[in-house]
């Protein structure tokens, strides 16, 4: 068996593209995928692990300084989330965080960005900690 590793831009047009033609020129796709996102796009997956949610904030931001968060911490900020149906978990935590934590403004983000986030007043929800973004809390 061969493998050949193509990196590619993570942009929303190339995700489209290699997501769209799964099976054609790209037979494995590694990424943060659910069962959710499997089912929308009518591909399947092997876990290779199961990781926490992660705050992920520009070194500037008031949060940075922490090592752990409460819901309670977003308080007043804007949180960017996934979008509905691409990540079960994703929506259970909004769902919560509508119903119990209102006081948390949810953005909805269509596609990951991290440079922009630096020095902005943002948190984004992540799944694990991106070895060369901006700083990243666990909860």
């Amino acid at each position: 068996m061969k493998f050949q590793i193509i990196p590619f831009e993570n942009t929303p047009e190339n995700a489209r593209e290699i997501l769209g033609n799964l099976g054609k020129n790209i037979d494995v796709v590694g990424g943060i995928f659910g069962e959710t996102m499997l089912d929308l796009r009518r591909c399947g997956g092997l876990e290779l692990s199961h990781e926490p949610f992660c705050c992920v904030v520009s070194v500037h931001h008031r949060l940075a300084a922490k090592d752990r968060l409460k819901l309670e911490d977003l308080y007043g900020e804007n949180l960017m989330l996934m979008r509905r149906e691409w990540s079960r978990y994703v929506d259970e935590l909004r769902d919560d965080m509508w119903q119990s934590h209102s006081q948390i403004h949810m953005v909805t983000l269509i596609f990951a960005v991290w440079r922009p986030l630096t020095g902005v007043r943002t948190v984004m929800i992540f799944c694990f900690p991106y070895p060369d973004g901006p700083m990243y809390i666990r909860f």
